[in-house]
């Protein structure tokens, strides 16, 4: 643009082809005013009311992204406490369901063996638990991603 204008409008320069700098402001005032005289100024300078009502429009979005982030959060810890609960009441009824299950298997072994099949049995149940946690975990952070996503989208296609 400074070049076109060098070029275009004798926007003026040192002997050097440097533009001077000294000499320059005065010429874009001078610019300025011949446009403003014509009625070509390009540049609209909001009024004080227009500004006024763009800084609430953005605080508003702020205060309202932070809302978001708020009940985003009470969200997640609903989500989890749901989580923990369906780990829990998974977790309860495998190990209520240990002596039916194992009784048949314990019968005639030793007390070697028995401590090893239930330290095995136990083991798949905390694994079972721990790969139920990740997957409720995942799915809350697929859910809150959807959310936020979703949430993101509305705020770009809201009118600015």
């Amino acid at each position: 643009m400074v070049g076109k204008w060098a070029k275009d409008h004798g926007l003026p320069r040192k002997s050097d082809g440097r533009f001077d700098l000294a000499a320059v402001v005065p010429w874009v005032k001078e610019k300025g005013a011949r446009e403003a005289e014509r009625g070509i100024v390009k540049v609209k300078l909001e009024d004080k009311e227009e500004l006024q009502a763009r800084k609430l429009k953005a605080h508003a979005m702020r205060a309202e992204v932070a809302l978001g982030e708020e009940l985003e959060l009470l969200r997640r810890a609903d989500e989890v406490d749901k989580q923990v609960a369906r780990a829990v009441v998974q977790f309860r009824q495998q190990l209520e369901g240990l002596p039916a299950t194992l009784s048949g298997k314990l019968a005639q072994k030793s007390t070697a063996e028995v401590s090893r099949e239930l330290e095995r049995t136990v083991q798949q149940i905390m694994e079972d638990l721990r790969r139920a946690m990740q997957e409720e975990d995942a799915e809350v952070r697929r859910l809150i991603k959807a959310d936020a996503e979703q949430r993101l989208a509305e705020l770009e296609a809201s009118p600015a």
